[in-house]
C-alpha cells in the first residue's frame, strides 16, 4: 500500500476511469502551506490512439477485401472519420467499434447495455442512428454536423455516462 498523501508527501497518482479516461492527479501544497491542492490532468481518451491506428489499417484493404466485391476504403472517409474521433472533447466516452464497409465507408459504433449508436461515414454524408434501450427503445437518427463533431450526438445518447 502506498503512503498517504500529506503535506510532507505530495504525490502524482495515475488514474483510469471505468469508461476509458485516464490521467494523473497531481497533489501540491498551497504556497502558504495550509492547503493541499489536487490538480487533475486528464489525458485524451485512452482508446483514441488504438482507434486511429485501426483506421490506418483500413487503408491497406484492397478491392474485394471481403471476397464479395467490396471497394477499397476511401482515404477521404478515413480522414473524415479520424477528424470525427479527434473532435470528441467529452471524457468517459467508451471505446467505439470501427469497421470498414463494403461501399468504401467506415462505421463507428458504440454498444452499451442501455445505448446503441452507429455513425456511418459515407461519401454522401455522415449519418447516425441510435437506440436508447432504457427509454422504451426510443430511436433517433439524423445527420452529423461536421463543424460540431460527434459531441452533440454522443450527448444526445448520454454516451459519456453510458453503462
Amino acid at each position: 500500500m502506498s503512503p498517504p498523501v500529506t503535506a510532507e508527501n505530495p504525490s502524482d497518482t495515475y488514474f483510469r476511469s471505468p469508461l476509458g479516461c485516464e490521467g494523473i492527479v497531481d497533489f501540491k501544497m498551497s504556497p502558504e502551506g495550509n492547503e493541499l491542492w489536487a490538480l487533475i490532468i486528464v489525458e485524451r481518451l485512452s482508446w483514441l490512439k488504438k482507434s486511429l491506428e485501426k483506421l490506418e489499417e483500413f487503408k491497406t484493404l484492397k478491392p474485394n477485401w471481403d471476397s464479395y466485391g467490396a471497394k477499397s476504403i476511401n482515404f477521404d472517409l478515413i480522414s473524415k472519420t479520424r477528424d470525427l474521433l479527434n473532435s470528441i472533447n467529452m471524457v468517459d466516452v467508451p471505446e467505439p467499434f470501427l469497421a470498414p464497409v463494403s461501399d468504401g465507408g467506415v462505421n463507428i459504433e458504440w454498444d452499451t447495455p442501455n445505448r446503441y449508436l452507429s455513425v456511418k461515414v459515407r461519401s454522401e454524408g455522415v449519418r447516425f442512428f441510435g437506440v436508447k434501450r432504457d427509454e422504451d427503445e426510443k430511436k433517433e437518427k439524423g445527420l452529423v454536423d461536421l463543424h460540431e463533431g460527434l459531441d452533440p450526438v454522443l450527448q444526445l445518447f448520454n454516451l459519456n455516462h453510458a453503462s
